[in-house]
């Protein structure tokens, strides 16, 4: 908190009463959250509560499906509780894939070769682009990770701190050969497209 001190002071705030104030406007932030996802909805009560502890209003919004989505894809938004970078949970390159290109325009869905985040850093895309032309057992695609990653972690367009996590049961009465640890043949995530291959693997019980 004392470097964020540092920094609020040299761009000209001081702290008036319970927040941070410059030019008589206090220093705020409104972080919009999905209604329907508890695990994201938890995670942005902490940052209110932290933001609200340093002396920066932090609120908490909580939208409809829809509208939380319109707002992300439009750019209506001053931060969001979201899983966007999800692009995969078994290799880096969709996840990072998200951040890279051009920004989108405020208030205009991106399109092909476009990020959401309208966050842009020249070197970043053209790492990504890089890693979308090797195959997955390339050893430069580990160094070319690290280089993207040491670039996120400096500028951080988002803060990776929400995390799902799901208990998936399977009931081996009339089927089996569903994904386990020891046959971790696909991500059990049944509401995903895994599905499809994981109906593919599933074998009846004779």
């Amino acid at each position: 908190t004392a470097k964020a001190e540092e920094i609020l002071i040299a761009k000209g705030y001081t702290k008036t009463g319970d927040y941070w104030t410059k030019d008589g406007n206090e220093l705020g932030l409104e972080i919009e959250v999905h209604e329907a996802f508890s695990e994201l909805e938890k995670i942005a009560d902490v940052y209110v509560e932290q933001l609200q502890r340093f002396g920066i209003n932090g609120v908490k919004v909580k939208l409809t499906g829809d509208t939380w989505g319109d707002n992300f894809n439009f750019g209506r938004f001053e931060a969001q509780s979201g899983w966007q970078t999800c692009g995969s949970i078994m290799e880096p390159y969709s996840s990072l894939l998200t951040l890279a290109g051009d920004p989108a325009p405020i208030d205009a869905r991106p399109e092909l070769g476009e990020n959401a985040y309208r966050w842009y850093n020249e070197r970043f895309t053209e790492i990504v682009t890089e890693m979308g032309t090797l195959f997955w057992d390339d050893p430069r695609l580990m160094e070319l990770t690290e280089e993207a990653l040491a670039i996120y972690y400096d500028e951080l367009p988002v803060i990776p701190t929400a995390l799902a996590k799901k208990l998936v049961p399977f009931n081996t009465t009339y089927w089996t050969n569903w994904p386990t640890n020891d046959n971790y043949y696909q991500v059990p995530c049944i509401w995903w497209t895994a599905l499809i291959e994981i109906l593919t693997e599933i074998e009846p019980v004779e």
